[in-house]
């Protein structure tokens, strides 16, 4: 019979030569054997224990969806929290990340890093004016928010099209998205773009 190995105890070796280990962990594997010094460059974010607790629980949130079954299912407006925080944070650092728990989870680090101490688009600012914005109406903002005393009562139709049109191609971008909900998407979309090219 084959010993089990404890999986602490597996050697980094082991790792890289497995299949099942996602490629951007096997690739910093193979970089950290090759001696690799950019592998263990000391970066703030990544270190804090707040980055590897925001980790956990951005991809428990948007793994949720995969663990439901229907008797316990977490609330779609958490998930759409979490997408939103994560497409502002892409917004401001250029790099797009959509739904998928492992790969929000692979760039969040970096996500983070960037915008750390930027102002507007520092992560903790992002989170807070998200949160406010959810709970409050444009006009109460307008009225007790002297930094929201400038902001449009009403969106445009423009920002309304963008936002649904991110919406869409987070949930087409979701690789657990069903085929029938991706090919209903699909059909809408390309019956919008016909009436715009015949009407």
């Amino acid at each position: 019979m084959a010993k089990t190995i404890k999986r602490e105890r597996q050697t980094v070796a082991a790792l890289v030569d497995n299949d099942r280990v996602p490629a951007h962990v096997r690739h910093w594997l193979e970089r950290y054997i090759a001696g690799d010094e950019h592998a263990l460059e000391h970066t703030v974010v990544p270190q804090l224990d707040s980055t590897m607790e925001q980790v956990q629980l951005v991809y428990d949130v948007l793994d949720a969806q995969s663990q439901e079954t229907g008797e316990h299912e977490f609330p779609e407006a958490a998930r759409d929290f979490i997408e939103e925080y994560l497409y502002q944070l892409s917004e401001a650092t250029g790099i797009r990340v959509w739904s998928d728990p492992d790969t929000a989870i692979a760039a969040l680090p970096t996500m983070l890093q960037m915008t750390e101490d930027e102002g507007d688009t520092s992560p903790s600012l992002i989170a807070l004016k998200m949160a406010i914005r959810s709970l409050t109406t444009t006009r109460e903002r307008r009225y007790f928010l002297k930094q929201a005393a400038s902001e449009p009562y009403d969106e445009t139709e423009a920002d309304r099209h963008y936002k649904a049109a991110m919406k869409a191609a987070r949930i087409l971008a979701d690789p657990r998205t069903s085929f029938e909900v991706r090919d209903e998407l699909e059909n809408v979309m390309m019956l919008r773009r016909r009436r715009r090219i015949y009407f």
